[in-house]
């Protein structure tokens, strides 16, 4: 059972008494607005409460903490401690992962690409060894989504197929060169050069 914290005292009293008495055995979860709330709430019958003010000082605490680049193991320390200071709760804090296409907010220089294997390519029917993307551009091809299949777990001997969709992480100027290698080779010098690729398309009547 959900009891939303942000309605009057008087109405979310009212909720946890009457879901005490229907479902005795409900675990009632109930939300509020600032930390001092929490107490009142697990007097009023609330078995667990989340404050929206600890939540907010969390998700702000994480942001800081990966802009300085520490772990997650340590910003997860420091996030029970947070919330043991709050609550008196001392469980594992769970970190959120870090969405990929932000990591270049907190790498700056990184950055991360996502391509689909063209026929003809120099990546079509090749393995990863064969490619040598990372020797050539100093990019690195981390997951292959092939049909419905996600393929995280790659070997230098995983082979690449035409229409497999690759998501390549690296410098960010080398992102283009590492590009080339997964389009046609007309297609693979626009999306090296796009400048060049722009310019050309002006020129034409």
């Amino acid at each position: 059972m959900a009891v939303d914290g942000r309605a009057e005292r008087a109405e979310i009293d009212e909720k946890v008494s009457a879901g005490a008495r229907i479902a005795p055995d409900a675990h009632v979860l109930a939300r509020s607005v600032y930390n001092g709330e929490v107490s009142e709430l697990r007097a009023a019958g609330a078995h667990e409460v989340v404050p929206q003010e600890l939540e907010a000082t969390v998700e702000i605490l994480v942001r800081v903490l990966r802009r300085f680049l520490v772990p997650d193991d340590e910003i997860g320390r420091h996030v029970a401690r947070v919330r043991g200071a709050a609550d008196g709760s001392d469980k594992a804090a769970a970190v959120g992962r870090l969405p990929p296409a932000q990591i270049g907010d907190y790498m700056p220089g990184l950055a991360v690409a996502v391509h689909r294997i063209a026929e003809g390519s120099q990546a079509a029917g090749r393995t990863i060894a064969q490619l040598g993307l990372r020797k050539s551009t100093g990019c690195t091809l981390v997951a292959v989504r092939r049909g419905s299949a996600n393929l995280t777990a790659l070997e230098l001997d995983t082979q690449l197929l035409v229409d497999d969709v690759v998501v390549v992480i690296g410098p960010t100027e080398r992102l283009a060169d590492a590009a080339a290698a997964f389009h046609a080779p007309a297609a693979a010098s626009d999306v090296a050069h796009p400048a060049r690729a722009e310019a050309q398309q002006e020129a034409q009547p």
